[in-house]
């Protein structure tokens, strides 16, 4: 069971490498979906919606703690070398 919770706290810390930004935008722009360059745009709000949901469907609240490091992430930068950092 263990191995489960470190491979959630691996996808929860930067869904990046599993989820990538331009299989996002790929399946917008197939959908016909139209976007303004915004920090919550596509990539950043599925993140979020995805975080939401792995973190046991947590409050909108919560998400918005969480999500600091999922918007930082989605804007280009890099995760810290410590992800609980």
């Amino acid at each position: 069971m263990a191995s489960v919770s470190l491979h959630a706290q691996r996808i929860k810390d930067d869904l990046r490498p599993f989820l990538a930004d331009r299989t996002i935008l790929a399946a917008c722009q197939q959908a016909g979906h139209r976007w303004r360059e915004r920090v919550l745009g596509p990539v950043a709000t599925i993140h979020l919606f995805i975080l939401q949901i792995l973190n046991f469907n947590t409050a909108m609240t919560h998400l918005r703690h969480l999500g600091k490091k999922a918007v930082r992430w989605s804007n280009g930068s890099s995760p810290p070398a410590n992800p609980s950092g």
